[in-house]
């Protein structure tokens, strides 16, 4: 017998990805989103889902979405109220939904005993100075949203941990946080080691895994699981020539030596992060992937899929995140494949 599910984010990347899989293994969806007129929205409702519209600031709409639900994807709203929305959106979500329930969250790779050691840490690994505001923001963030979801009272959960989104590169907001230089220089330069590895996701894989964590709820492999996700994992090396191939844009990886890249850790928050990635490693064990038996996709796949989107975004010079706050840049960084 199909069951219901209530996906919400349902029209970003990752949401309609979930709506699709889920449709497709025969269970039935109900879309919560601001606008059931959007052009996104409608398409999912002639594929088969129930639109509902609303956002996580009106729990009543949220509950009508999830009467006779047997699992929710909640893909949360980033930012220093993330937790507060993730508490409400499943208060209102348990009001309405079957008594067996799960709920499936999307969060973060660093979202683990290593990162919360180091970020904790008096200095957090820098010589003089604690982390960026926006590098703790952004952990506490996903840690305190995880920990609602633990502590929710619904009978399963399972928490997808994803890193790098794909869509990072060919998005003209995301793309001046991680590579300011990749449009004006056609560089890509981070403060790594030639063989730090990057967890890189297709948005796509992140809603398929999402949808089969719901289907089958109660499974070992789902069951109270924080699950670190990646479709491919690649050196910055290795993004700059797929990068290159798939635009016909001569694209160089460059890297900052040990002295700049503290340097850089101290003054800047994207400095910060590369000294998080290259302190902390690849979380990802690519055979333990490939175990669910789930298809993933590639870098190459992705850019070739989207190549007039990455060749505008290479070619486009304006922007920048310097005037952005911390409140923004975490709402960015958290677009989740949009």
């Amino acid at each position: 017998m199909p069951e219901t599910y209530l996906v919400t984010g349902a029209t970003g990347n990752i949401g309609r990805s979930v709506v699709t899989t889920l449709l497709s293994l025969g269970q039935k969806v109900h879309v919560f989103t601001r606008n059931t007129s959007s052009k996104i929205a409608q398409e999912l409702s002639s594929d088969g889902a129930t639109l509902f519209q609303g956002d996580f600031s009106n729990p009543s709409a949220l509950s009508s979405a999830a009467r006779g639900c047997s699992g929710i994807f909640l893909l949360t709203i980033p930012g220093p109220d993330a937790a507060t929305f993730a508490s409400t959106a499943l208060e209102a979500f348990k009001s309405a939904a079957l008594p067996d329930s799960v709920v499936v969250l999307t969060t973060s790779i660093f979202n683990d005993e290593k990162t919360s050691k180091l970020v904790n840490s008096p200095n957090a690994g820098l010589p003089n100075k604690p982390p960026h505001p926006f590098v703790t923001g952004y952990w506490s963030m996903n840690d305190a949203v995880e920990t609602t979801v633990k502590e929710s009272g619904i009978p399963h959960w399972t928490i997808l941990r994803p890193a790098y989104f794909m869509s990072n590169y060919k998005d003209f907001n995301i793309r001046y946080i991680h590579f300011p230089a990749l449009s004006t220089e056609k560089k890509l330069v981070a403060a790594v080691k030639p063989e730090t590895k990057f967890e890189m996701n297709d948005p796509h894989d992140i809603g398929v895994f999402a949808a089969h964590a719901l289907a089958e709820k109660g499974q070992p492999r789902w069951e109270h699981k924080g699950i670190s996700l990646a479709s491919e994992i690649l050196t910055l090396e290795e993004k700059a020539a797929v990068l290159s191939r798939v635009s016909g844009i001569n694209i160089q990886a460059e890297f900052a030596d040990e002295a700049e890249s503290t340097k850089s850790a101290e003054n800047d928050f994207v400095g910060y992060m590369w000294f998080w990635q290259r302190t902390l490693s690849a979380k990802v064990d690519m055979d333990e992937m490939r175990s669910f038996g789930l298809p993933l996709g590639s870098f190459e796949k992705y850019l070739t899929k989207h190549r007039e989107e990455l060749i505008r975004a290479l070619n486009d010079t304006k922007g920048g995140y310097g005037d952005m706050s911390t409140d923004e840049l975490l709402a960015a960084a958290g677009q989740h494949g949009a």
